[in-house]
Protein backbone atom coordinates (compact mmCIF):
# COMPACT_ATOMS: atom_id res chain seq x y z
CA UNK A 1 0.00 0.00 0.00
CA UNK A 2 2.77 2.69 0.56
CA UNK A 3 4.51 1.96 -2.30
CA UNK A 4 1.33 2.28 -4.45
CA UNK A 5 0.66 5.76 -2.66
CA UNK A 6 4.08 6.67 -3.14
CA UNK A 7 4.31 6.03 -6.88
CA UNK A 8 1.09 8.53 -6.58
CA UNK A 9 2.45 10.75 -5.43
CA UNK A 10 5.34 10.54 -7.48
CA UNK A 11 2.96 10.04 -10.85
CA UNK A 12 0.74 13.26 -9.92
CA UNK A 13 3.99 15.85 -8.92
CA UNK A 14 5.75 14.93 -12.66
CA UNK A 15 2.33 15.60 -14.26
CA UNK A 16 1.67 18.90 -12.29
CA UNK A 17 5.24 20.18 -13.33
CA UNK A 18 4.95 19.46 -16.81
CA UNK A 19 1.78 21.29 -17.21
CA UNK A 20 2.07 23.61 -15.29
CA UNK A 21 3.00 27.04 -17.15
CA UNK A 22 4.05 29.08 -14.55
CA UNK A 23 7.13 26.53 -13.09
CA UNK A 24 8.57 29.34 -10.44
CA UNK A 25 4.72 28.62 -8.53
CA UNK A 26 5.83 24.48 -9.24
CA UNK A 27 3.73 23.21 -6.13
CA UNK A 28 3.13 26.93 -4.42
CA UNK A 29 -0.14 26.54 -1.63
CA UNK A 30 -1.86 28.96 -3.57
CA UNK A 31 -2.46 26.68 -6.43
CA UNK A 32 -3.46 23.98 -4.19
CA UNK A 33 -6.95 22.70 -3.07
CA UNK A 34 -8.06 19.25 -0.83
CA UNK A 35 -11.26 17.69 -0.61
CA UNK A 36 -12.99 14.99 0.69
CA UNK A 37 -15.70 12.76 1.87
CA UNK A 38 -15.14 11.71 4.81
CA UNK A 39 -17.36 8.58 5.16
CA UNK A 40 -19.88 7.21 2.92
CA UNK A 41 -22.52 4.58 2.45
CA UNK A 42 -23.72 3.11 -0.52
CA UNK A 43 -27.01 0.30 -0.15
CA UNK A 44 -27.47 -2.72 -2.50
CA UNK A 45 -25.28 -1.76 -5.42
CA UNK A 46 -25.75 -4.99 -8.01
CA UNK A 47 -26.04 -7.02 -4.79
CA UNK A 48 -22.74 -5.18 -2.53
CA UNK A 49 -23.14 -2.69 0.18
CA UNK A 50 -20.42 -0.03 -0.25
CA UNK A 51 -18.81 2.05 2.71
CA UNK A 52 -15.72 3.91 2.43
CA UNK A 53 -13.89 7.46 2.07
CA UNK A 54 -12.23 9.65 -0.19
CA UNK A 55 -9.97 12.34 -0.35
CA UNK A 56 -8.59 13.92 -3.37
CA UNK A 57 -6.92 17.07 -4.54
CA UNK A 58 -7.01 20.08 -7.30
CA UNK A 59 -4.21 21.76 -8.77
CA UNK A 60 -5.05 25.10 -10.52
CA UNK A 61 -3.48 25.36 -14.47
CA UNK A 62 -5.35 27.77 -16.51
CA UNK A 63 -7.60 30.53 -13.82
CA UNK A 64 -9.10 33.84 -14.53
CA UNK A 65 -10.84 32.99 -17.11
CA UNK A 66 -14.37 31.99 -18.28
CA UNK A 67 -13.62 28.33 -17.72
CA UNK A 68 -10.78 27.55 -15.16
CA UNK A 69 -9.04 23.98 -15.56
CA UNK A 70 -7.38 21.92 -12.73
CA UNK A 71 -5.64 18.44 -12.05
CA UNK A 72 -8.37 16.62 -10.56
CA UNK A 73 -6.96 13.25 -8.68
CA UNK A 74 -8.52 10.99 -5.92
CA UNK A 75 -7.81 8.09 -3.92
CA UNK A 76 -10.79 5.82 -2.54
CA UNK A 77 -11.21 2.95 -0.37
CA UNK A 78 -14.22 1.27 0.21
CA UNK A 79 -15.14 -2.19 1.97
CA UNK A 80 -17.62 -4.63 0.54
CA UNK A 81 -20.35 -7.00 1.50
CA UNK A 82 -23.00 -8.77 0.14
CA UNK A 83 -26.20 -7.14 0.30
CA UNK A 84 -27.46 -10.46 1.90
CA UNK A 85 -28.31 -11.04 5.51
CA UNK A 86 -27.61 -14.33 5.82
CA UNK A 87 -24.57 -14.65 3.61
CA UNK A 88 -21.30 -15.37 5.69
CA UNK A 89 -18.79 -14.61 2.56
CA UNK A 90 -15.94 -12.68 4.21
CA UNK A 91 -15.65 -8.57 2.97
CA UNK A 92 -13.76 -7.52 0.00
CA UNK A 93 -12.31 -4.44 -0.79
CA UNK A 94 -12.17 -1.63 -3.60
CA UNK A 95 -8.67 0.35 -3.76
CA UNK A 96 -9.62 3.11 -6.73
CA UNK A 97 -7.53 5.86 -8.09
CA UNK A 98 -8.92 8.71 -10.41
CA UNK A 99 -6.70 11.14 -12.24
CA UNK A 100 -8.20 14.01 -14.97
CA UNK A 101 -9.05 17.55 -15.43
CA UNK A 102 -11.85 19.35 -13.77
CA UNK A 103 -12.88 22.14 -15.67
CA UNK A 104 -15.39 25.26 -13.52
CA UNK A 105 -16.96 28.47 -15.33
CA UNK A 106 -17.41 31.56 -13.52
CA UNK A 107 -20.58 30.51 -11.95
CA UNK A 108 -19.41 27.67 -10.39
CA UNK A 109 -20.79 25.12 -12.62
CA UNK A 110 -18.17 21.95 -13.17
CA UNK A 111 -17.57 19.06 -15.74
CA UNK A 112 -15.17 16.56 -14.52
CA UNK A 113 -13.68 13.80 -16.34
CA UNK A 114 -10.94 11.01 -15.34
CA UNK A 115 -9.73 7.66 -15.59
CA UNK A 116 -10.58 5.33 -13.23
CA UNK A 117 -8.17 2.61 -11.97
CA UNK A 118 -9.61 0.21 -9.44
CA UNK A 119 -8.33 -2.77 -7.84
CA UNK A 120 -11.11 -5.56 -5.90
CA UNK A 121 -10.53 -7.78 -3.76
CA UNK A 122 -13.89 -10.53 -3.87
CA UNK A 123 -14.74 -14.02 -2.63
CA UNK A 124 -16.57 -16.53 -4.39
CA UNK A 125 -18.11 -19.76 -2.82
CA UNK A 126 -16.40 -22.60 -3.80
CA UNK A 127 -18.74 -25.20 -5.54
CA UNK A 128 -16.72 -27.80 -5.32
CA UNK A 129 -17.64 -31.23 -3.22
CA UNK A 130 -17.52 -31.03 0.53
CA UNK A 131 -17.05 -26.84 -0.33
CA UNK A 132 -20.53 -25.52 0.94
CA UNK A 133 -19.51 -22.62 3.11
CA UNK A 134 -15.50 -21.77 1.54
CA UNK A 135 -14.26 -19.00 -0.10
CA UNK A 136 -11.76 -18.15 -2.92
CA UNK A 137 -10.20 -14.93 -3.12
CA UNK A 138 -10.87 -13.43 -6.41
CA UNK A 139 -8.58 -10.15 -7.41
CA UNK A 140 -9.86 -7.60 -10.32
CA UNK A 141 -8.40 -5.09 -11.88
CA UNK A 142 -9.93 -2.78 -13.86
CA UNK A 143 -10.13 0.19 -15.73
CA UNK A 144 -12.37 2.97 -16.99
CA UNK A 145 -13.72 6.57 -17.63
CA UNK A 146 -15.34 8.82 -15.22
CA UNK A 147 -17.80 11.84 -15.50
CA UNK A 148 -19.12 14.21 -13.25
CA UNK A 149 -21.48 17.46 -14.10
CA UNK A 150 -22.09 19.54 -10.79
CA UNK A 151 -21.64 22.79 -9.11
CA UNK A 152 -19.30 24.49 -6.37
CA UNK A 153 -20.63 26.34 -2.93
CA UNK A 154 -18.05 28.38 -1.54
CA UNK A 155 -18.64 29.23 1.63
CA UNK A 156 -16.87 30.66 4.31
CA UNK A 157 -12.97 30.65 5.30
CA UNK A 158 -12.05 29.51 1.49
CA UNK A 159 -14.19 25.96 2.64
CA UNK A 160 -16.55 24.67 -0.38
CA UNK A 161 -19.15 21.92 -1.03
CA UNK A 162 -18.87 20.25 -4.10
CA UNK A 163 -22.14 18.38 -4.90
CA UNK A 164 -22.68 16.94 -8.84
CA UNK A 165 -24.36 13.91 -10.64
CA UNK A 166 -22.39 11.26 -13.16
CA UNK A 167 -21.23 8.21 -13.99
CA UNK A 168 -18.12 5.59 -13.83
CA UNK A 169 -17.56 2.01 -16.29
CA UNK A 170 -14.55 -0.19 -15.36
CA UNK A 171 -13.38 -1.93 -18.29
CA UNK A 172 -11.02 -5.45 -17.47
CA UNK A 173 -9.21 -7.26 -20.00
CA UNK A 174 -9.51 -10.97 -18.20
CA UNK A 175 -12.91 -12.37 -17.83
CA UNK A 176 -14.10 -12.31 -13.71
CA UNK A 177 -16.27 -14.43 -12.59
CA UNK A 178 -17.83 -11.89 -10.06
CA UNK A 179 -16.50 -8.74 -12.67
CA UNK A 180 -20.38 -7.89 -13.76
CA UNK A 181 -21.21 -5.99 -10.65
CA UNK A 182 -17.92 -3.60 -10.62
CA UNK A 183 -18.75 -2.38 -14.53
CA UNK A 184 -20.76 0.12 -14.10
CA UNK A 185 -22.66 2.65 -11.81
CA UNK A 186 -24.38 5.93 -11.40
CA UNK A 187 -22.88 8.14 -8.83
CA UNK A 188 -23.31 10.96 -6.83
CA UNK A 189 -20.37 13.48 -5.89
CA UNK A 190 -20.53 15.22 -2.68
CA UNK A 191 -17.62 16.34 -1.05
CA UNK A 192 -16.21 19.17 1.49
CA UNK A 193 -12.80 21.04 0.44
CA UNK A 194 -10.50 23.52 1.10
CA UNK A 195 -8.85 25.94 -0.66
CA UNK A 196 -5.54 27.11 -0.20
CA UNK A 197 -6.01 30.72 -2.03
CA UNK A 198 -7.61 33.55 -1.04
CA UNK A 199 -11.20 33.90 -3.46
CA UNK A 200 -11.57 37.66 -4.23
CA UNK A 201 -14.30 39.09 -2.44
Amino acid sequence: MRIVLSLIVIFLSINIYAQDDNKSSFLKLNNLSVKTLPYFYAADVQGYNFSGTIIGIEYSLIENRVINKFLDAEIGYSKLTEDNEISSAPNGYMLSFKYGYKFITDYNFFSSVRIRVSYSENHLRNSGVGEINSWKKEDILSMGPEIILGKRFNLFNNLFIDLGLGATYNYSWKDYKSYTWIKYWPKVDLQIGYRFKKLKS
